[in-house]
């Protein structure tokens, strides 16, 4: 895919999820992904919205034809202890749910602290 072409990929797939208007609420602001050259972070406040911005991103993907690949993404959910989060998929594929992740240089953990980052 040339560079042009993937970049307007890009473009389109960020009006869709801004357009959604799910997503963590910010200053006013709702914020739904982070996006760095071809890497996408999504974010969500609940499974639901989680779930829902995910089929937005599969649904993109196939009437583009551009696959995401299900084998580098993973979960990572900020929440109580007592609250289980299970089931989202990609390319009909399941997700693994991980601690920490490391995205654009900067380790990310579950229990919101910076100590693994800081090592």
């Amino acid at each position: 895919m040339s560079p042009v072409l993937f970049h307007s990929y890009i473009d389109d797939l960020n009006v869709c999820l801004n357009n959604s208007k799910i997503g963590c609420i910010m200053n006013v602001v709702i914020s739904n992904h982070i996006m760095y050259a071809d890497d996408t972070c999504i974010i969500a406040p609940s499974p639901t919205a989680l779930h829902t911005l995910l089929g937005m991103c599969f649904n993109f993907a196939y009437s583009n034809f551009v696959k995401f690949n299900e084998s580098k993404t993973e979960c990572l959910c900020f929440k109580p202890k007592k609250v289980y989060v299970s089931g989202m998929m990609l390319n009909n594929e399941p997700l693994p749910f991980v601690s920490s992740n490391k995205y654009i240089g900067m380790i990310v953990h579950d229990k919101l602290d910076d100590e693994e980052d800081i090592m």
